[in-house]
């Protein structure tokens, strides 16, 4: 069964259920990347997804993929409590910044895939394309998804990664097709160590630019790394008040 018809069937789509994952209802990512995806890459045993939303994704893998252990992550204390709740076996759950040192400590060596369905910010994009690659096994594989702006961003996104440890990279560009056009790109990186014989219909296969254009981007990228623990602390700051004033809110009108 493929991977879109299962969904459907298990509930875990938000076709079918509200709270389910809209990787394939908003964004036909089930169909045109996880499910090719998943037929070339077995067995996958250890997955780290930054994300849970409604936890019905993390549902989803557990289901058809049957790996060994998903490790789950996010800053939000509703969603954290929610997926905590339903006890799915084989799910660790860690709350707070994928992106910290402290999670990243926390963090296996030999993940098979890592899933970044985070913030979807441009500080968070290169983050994971940056610091993800080392907690990967040999072959392993990160797919970033929900990418805004993504002709401006693609190769700065590619320089962000280790290109040493890269095999290779795949751009999915569905924004002409999805119900949610402006985000609806995904960054395939490819992990060296295995054979690099991938091949994706939906996908376009990229390369990194010429050494000029790169040592050029990458002093711009250098620079911006230095603003992205401030850009941080301003996400999750602001994120931690207006889930605290929503809380009191609800609160309050309950009473």
């Amino acid at each position: 069964m493929n991977l879109t018809t299962f969904a459907i069937e298990t509930k875990t789509c938000m076709s079918v259920n509200n709270r389910g994952t809209d990787k394939e209802y908003n964004h036909l990512y089930l169909s045109c990347v996880y499910g090719p995806l998943f037929e070339k890459f077995k067995p996958i045993k250890k997955l780290l997804e930054i994300g849970i939303g409604g936890g019905y994704s993390a549902e989803l893998w557990l289901k058809y993929l049957k790996p060994d252990l998903i490790i789950a992550i996010d800053t939000d204390k509703d969603f954290y409590e929610h997926l905590e709740n339903r006890q799915l076996p084989n799910v660790k759950l860690l709350f707070g910044d994928a992106y910290s040192r402290a999670i990243h400590r926390l963090l296996p060596t030999d993940l098979d895939i890592v899933i970044d369905d985070g913030p979807h910010a441009y500080w968070s994009l290169k983050a994971a394309a940056r610091i993800f690659l080392s907690k990967l096994r040999p072959g392993g594989v990160i797919v970033i998804e929900d990418i805004p702006s993504i002709d401006k961003v693609k190769t700065k996104l590619l320089l962000s990664a280790d290109l040493k440890l890269v095999c290779c990279s795949w751009l999915f560009d569905l924004r002409t097709e999805a119900r949610l056009p402006d985000d609806s790109v995904a960054l395939l990186i490819h992990k060296k160590g295995s054979t690099c014989n991938f091949h994706f219909e939906r996908g376009q296969k990229i390369y990194k630019p010429t050494l000029y254009k790169s040592l050029l981007i990458k002093q711009i990228l250098f620079f911006e790394r230095s603003l992205e623990f401030l850009n941080r602390k301003i996400y999750h700051g602001t994120k931690f008040r207006v889930a605290a004033l929503s809380r009191t809110f609800f609160r309050t009108s309950k009473i």
